[in-house]
């Protein structure tokens, strides 16, 4: 089958573009660059008919490996992790699985599919739902697509995703050149974002196809895809005209730290305890024993329940006494 189903369409001057103030992700989160150990569960974008929706299968492929990561590193708001696992976010592998079809629909995919950004802004105003909860199905393009399909608890469903999570999006580069290698700036864009997030790119000349970058060896890229063999890394692709970003952050302002967690919300953590009980916890923003056990000192003595989590009201009496040091 013909892979086909992606709108070349242009950055627009609203769009989010690599490099400016309202860069996405301006750290390195991954410096391997490889998401390989993160890919979401295989789907297939076409049976007895092709969907033309690759540009959805393609952003929420890079949406759930984004949330894998996270999930997997022990980065994510133990509130979110349980809003993603009570209402079936996470399949049967353990691996974050979200609606195709929804997005594909909400975005208004036509018999031409569907272009980067318009599937991006999509995502951000109508969120993002369980497969579980609208799987591939119909036998043909307009069954598939067919808006009756969506049901309010749906909207309801992804409208609450909103709320606990943001999904993002912005551009790494967009060529619409006849190159068929990536020329030294593009490759070296490519291999800067990948240690960012995984990328959506769009491949062919001209593009007809979008796909997921999970890594770039030697200059050359290696893909997930929505038809078989899916995760190719035996065909290796030499060209994608653009690529763009996709990241996934929690929205709530207070996120609770338990043990195994990392990152810099642990280090604040560990410095603060620190400061307001005289301990001499190594500031290494790893979530082990030794913290555990000082999160407990810390809520036995001022009169919490000593669970040795850090939540809302451990973190904010925390931030209390805090004050009175400083």
């Amino acid at each position: 089958m013909k892979q086909t189903g992606l709108i070349v369409k242009e950055p627009s001057a609203t769009s989010y573009k690599t490099g400016g103030a309202t860069g996405i992700v301006s750290k390195e989160i991954n410096p391997s660059g490889d998401w390989k150990s993160y890919l979401p569960s295989t789907e297939q974008q076409s049976f007895s008919f092709d969907t033309l929706s690759c540009t959805s299968f393609s952003l929420n492929n890079v949406f759930e490996t984004v949330l894998n990561y996270r999930l997997q590193k022990g980065l994510v708001n133990l509130d979110a992790v349980e809003f993603l696992q009570k209402n079936g976010y996470v399949d049967q592998k353990g691996l974050v699985n979200f609606s195709d079809r929804y997005t594909a629909i909400m975005s208004n995919t036509t018999e031409y599919g569907n272009d980067f950004e318009t599937v991006g802004n999509s995502v951000r105003k109508n969120g993002l739902i369980p497969e579980k909860m609208l799987p591939f199905g119909g036998t043909n393009f307009k069954e598939y697509h067919d808006k009756k399909n969506i049901t309010p608890e749906m909207i309801a469903m992804g409208k609450k995703f909103l709320t606990y999570f943001e999904p993002m999006y912005e551009w790494v580069f967009f060529s619409t050149t006849s190159d068929t290698e990536l020329n030294p700036y593009e490759a070296k864009l490519s291999a800067e974002a990948l240690k960012q997030s995984p990328l959506q790119v769009g491949s062919a000349i001209p593009a007809t196809h979008a796909l997921m970058q999970y890594s770039l060896v030697n200059n050359r890229p290696y893909i997930f895809d929505t038809y078989t063999p899916f995760d190719v890394e035996d065909k290796v692709y030499t060209i994608f005209h653009f690529a763009m970003k996709g990241w996934i952050e929690e929205k709530t302002t207070v996120k609770t730290l338990k043990i195994g967690m990392k990152g810099d919300d642990v280090k604040k953590l560990q410095s603060d305890l620190n400061t307001v009980l005289g301990t001499a916890l190594v500031v290494d923003g790893d979530f082990g024993k030794k913290t555990q056990s000082v999160v407990i000192a810390f809520q036995k003595k001022y009169g919490l329940v000593a669970d040795g989590i850090a939540g809302k009201v451990t973190q904010a009496t925390l931030a209390n006494e805090l004050k009175k040091k400083l």
